[in-house]
């Protein structure tokens, strides 16, 4: 942009403007002494008093006080029946709603305890598949190292063994010549 081409276009849109103002030929009412002009002292005197009168006034100003006093009153009994009505109607909407809470509470604690029941079922389940488990190790564990009955019975098959054997052991195979 070259510069100074903005401060052109303020000063063209100025005298434009200018043209423009005065091919309409505007003509402003006041006049430029500041006296009003012969035409509006004419209008001016024809125009009616606004003397206010006090009791015309006061006299309405009572009617329009009873007027809002009457639809203030027919306001408050038509609000009272519709409050009334909302009343009546959130009642049944309330014991419908409670009823429904009531239905979904019972579903809910039936949910819950068949959870508890399931849960429970599965909870035994474990509990004896545990006790299988720890009944078979424990058994083993028992069978090895605590029941002194099998052990005898153990030791007495070994000698037998040993003794079907001609004494030769694992132990003794090799050394024997």
């Amino acid at each position: 942009m070259i510069k100074g081409t903005h401060y052109i276009f303020v000063i063209l849109s100025a005298i434009s403007f200018q043209a423009f103002a005065l091919n309409f030929h505007y003509k402003s009412d006041i006049p430029a002494d500041n006296k009003p002009s012969a035409e509006y002292m004419k209008q001016r005197e024809n125009l009616e008093s606004n003397h206010l009168n006090v009791d015309k006034l006061a006299a309405d100003n009572e009617l329009v006080k009873k007027r809002e006093q009457e639809k203030r009153g027919q306001e408050k009994q038509d609000e009272e029946a519709k409050r009334y009505a909302e009343r009546w109607q959130n009642n049944e909407l309330m014991k419908k709603w409670e009823q429904e809470r009531r239905a979904e509470e019972i579903e809910r604690r039936a949910e819950y305890w068949q959870d508890q029941a399931e849960e429970t079922k599965r909870y035994a389940e474990s509990w004896q598949n545990n006790e299988r488990f720890n009944y078979g190790v424990n058994r083993g564990f028992n069978h090895e190292f605590h029941d002194p009955v099998l052990r005898d019975m153990e030791r007495a098959e070994r000698l037998k063994r040993i003794e079907q054997n001609g004494g030769i052991t694992r132990r003794n195979f090799f050394d024997k010549k």
